[in-house]
């Protein structure tokens, strides 16, 4: 799922998202142009210019990125970088918590696959909206025998998520990664109680959309009368609410009332599927998120 950055290596590049070129052309412009004009690909420019020589927009040539125009007008790209370095100054601050390459030097193969892979999951679910600011969790299990699983720092977005800002703690919740890092005490403890008590559960995803709240509020709860609902009867677990979860003694409820299934719906509160795999959980949020959206 995850692809890596040839220059800063993880899943980071500026300021903009984890890929260069972006898919979406207009953050993919504000990066050129600044990688461009401030020769952060110093001997890799003729590769630069190649990549963006074949972009286009709208099915016609891109004339904005071509060796001719910035030999034309160098300026032009020097005020567009200037421009969008003021404009993001904020950003600057805010990726403040990127930490650097070298903090993962110290972990285990194993390790920063799943790191990588998790990290990859939160920018998956940014880009098809399947975020509620710096809430929700994607959390992962990290392999060995010491129970640890992976989660979201506190305060983060889900489009700042990288692999070495990730958190990692243990059953009880403390962090043992040796940083100073928060996590949600919610998100603890929905999480690690899957984690503990299911063994193939090695990824875990829990979201808030409108639809799947929305669907959780009926009393019915998923209908099979669609294609995606059909594909999915009799596979859904359902646990009532019982508020924000952050009594601990509430996991034992969570484990009994999902047993061997993959897909729960929380009453009054969002959806939730598990997998083996990233792509098992996120197939199946796709596929209930899907469900829950044509009902």
């Amino acid at each position: 799922m995850a692809q890596p950055n040839g220059r800063r290596g993880g899943l980071v590049v500026h300021y903009d998202g984890p890929f260069l070129p972006s898919a979406d052309e207009g953050r993919g412009r504000r990066c050129l142009h600044r990688a461009i004009a401030s020769n952060d690909f110093g001997s890799s420019r003729d590769h630069v210019y190649k990549i963006v020589g074949s972009r286009s927009v709208d099915g016609a040539p891109s004339k904005r990125f071509t060796r001719e125009s910035y030999k034309s007008s160098p300026t032009s790209l020097i005020k567009t970088r200037r421009r969008d370095q003021d404009h993001s100054e904020g950003r600057l601050k805010m990726n403040q918590h990127i930490r650097p390459q070298d903090s993962l030097s110290g972990i285990s193969s194993e390790e920063r696959h799943v790191r990588e892979q998790l990290a990859a999951f939160y920018r998956i679910c940014d880009r098809f909206g399947w975020t509620e600011l710096i809430y929700n969790h994607i959390t992962a299990r990290v392999p060995g025998p010491e129970r640890h699983f992976l989660i979201n720092r506190f305060g983060l977005m889900y489009q700042e998520i990288t692999a070495s800002n990730l958190v990692k703690i243990d059953i009880d919740g403390n962090v043992v990664d040796g940083s100073d890092a928060k996590v949600n005490a919610p998100g603890f403890t929905i999480h690690s109680a899957i984690h503990m008590a299911r063994e193939d559960a090695h990824y875990i995803v829990h979201t808030h959309t409108t639809e799947g709240v929305t669907v959780a509020c009926t009393e019915e709860g998923l209908s099979p009368h669609n294609f995606y609902g059909a594909q999915l009867y009799g596979q859904i677990a359902y646990h009532d609410f019982e508020g924000i979860s952050v009594d601990l003694s509430e996991r034992e409820r969570l484990v009994a009332s999902l047993g061997n299934r993959n897909y729960m719906i929380l009453r009054h509160h969002g959806l939730l599927t598990c997998g083996d795999t990233t792509a098992a959980a996120f197939f199946r949020m796709y596929q209930v998120q899907r469900a829950c959206r044509c009902r």
